[in-house]
């Protein structure tokens, strides 16, 4: 499940870059994702320490991605563009 998770928390972070303009791995490096998707959730622990969960990082994507690993954002493709978008759970 490790290497699924890693890419939704990846495609997560490119929509996010994609919508600020800005490089994905500026947001966050593909290691952090993947300590972020070996970790799992909270129901793990605390998260790690790593950038991306941090100052304005933290702002962007790192709540993002800390809600789509605890079920409460999920990704879904937009049926008019067919590009998936971020949509947090009810």
């Amino acid at each position: 499940g490790t290497e699924m998770r890693q890419e939704l928390l990846d495609t997560l972070v490119r929509l996010r870059a994609e919508e600020e303009h800005i490089a994905a791995n500026i947001l966050a490096s593909r290691q952090e994702l993947a300590q972020l998707a070996s970790w799992g959730g909270n129901r793990r622990g605390k998260a790690p320490a790593i950038p991306c969960l941090r100052g304005w990082r933290r702002k962007l994507v790192g709540n993002d991605l800390l809600q789509l690993l605890n079920g409460e954002v999920s990704l879904r493709l937009d049926p008019e563009t067919a590009l998936p978008v971020i949509e947090k759970m009810r």
